[in-house]
């Protein structure tokens, strides 16, 4: 058949031909994000945010974080993309879309998230052996995340390393790391490991691992097996992991900074909670910098 746009037949360009393959890898994935947003948005394991949702905001942002991704700007991922990671940009998109019920805002500033009421800090519990920097430190920085979420991974690499350099060994803030644990079972299965890791007093070496051997999503990386395997790697007694992570004993902990996270607004990973405000996304180490020196003035 004769393509109007090409009446000679001339081969088509290699790079036009993947250009082609990418948006309309893009155009089924816009469709296939909304659903994964109202998903993120009214899964039967979390609560549903209050307020009213711009769908349009919802469809645009993942559309736009989809776009970036076939781009290979602003979104920490490395070329050639795969349509997981495609997917993952756009899922990000949507839940920083449903988290601040507005359209995305391209900017790095630290955009809080609105809540019903401001968060009351003393309401926040914090667990000594998920928290690194010094008991004076007047700030605490804490973390909501997913060990399978691909964006807590970025943070994690490339953000997090710097706060602690520059904010947490000077003693000038506290870092936490709480659980909000969504994407499924092995995102539950690792937030319980990390704990029972935490147990053998673990934890850091436990989450750093975690995050290096992520996976693909509920791909099998995290299974029990070899969530276990991982411990022993770390000379943590095999024995006392197995028992602690195969009866769920840490269960009710991961589900508590769940609880938590839902009662003060978290809606997607990572989320942060800073001076009682909530903000969302993998931001870069600017904006983080930023906010942090304007709460410690």
């Amino acid at each position: 058949m004769n393509d109007p746009a090409n009446p000679n037949n001339d081969p088509i360009p290699a790079h036009r031909d993947r250009a082609a393959l990418g948006w309309f890898s893009l155009g089924v994935l816009v469709g296939a994000v909304a659903v994964i947003g109202l998903f993120v948005l009214n899964g039967s394991t979390r609560p549903a945010t209050s307020g009213t949702i711009d769908l349009n905001a919802v469809r645009e942002a993942a559309r736009q974080g989809a776009a970036d991704a076939l781009l290979s700007a602003n979104t920490g991922i490395t070329t050639p993309l795969s349509l997981n990671d495609i997917r993952d940009a756009a899922r990000q998109g949507a839940q920083e879309a449903i988290a601040n019920s507005v359209k995305p805002d391209s900017g790095n500033a630290l955009a809080p998230t609105p809540t019903a009421a401001p968060i009351n800090m003393a309401d926040i519990q914090i667990n000594p052996t998920e928290t690194v920097g010094s008991a004076n430190a007047k700030i605490t920085l804490i973390e909501y995340a997913d060990f399978q979420c691909p964006f807590c991974k970025r943070f994690n690499d490339s953000v997090l390393p710097q706060i602690m350099s520059n904010y947490v060994q000077t003693g000038k803030i506290r870092f936490s790391y709480k659980h909000y644990a969504f994407l499924g079972e092995e995102s539950d299965w690792a937030a319980e490991a990390a704990e029972c890791a935490a147990d053998q007093g673990k934890f850091w070496p436990y989450h750093d691992m975690l995050f290096a051997q992520q996976g693909g999503e509920n791909s099998g990386t995290f299974t029990k097996d070899k969530l276990i395997s991982a411990a022993a790697k770390l000379n943590l007694d095999s024995t006392q992991f197995a028992d602690c992570l195969n009866q769920d004993k840490t269960l009710p902990r991961v589900q508590a900074d769940i609880d938590e996270g839902n009662r003060i607004g978290v809606r997607g990973t990572p989320s942060f909670l800073l001076n009682g405000k909530l903000i969302v996304g993998a931001q870069p180490y600017a904006a983080f910098k930023a906010a942090l020196d304007a709460a410690l003035k």
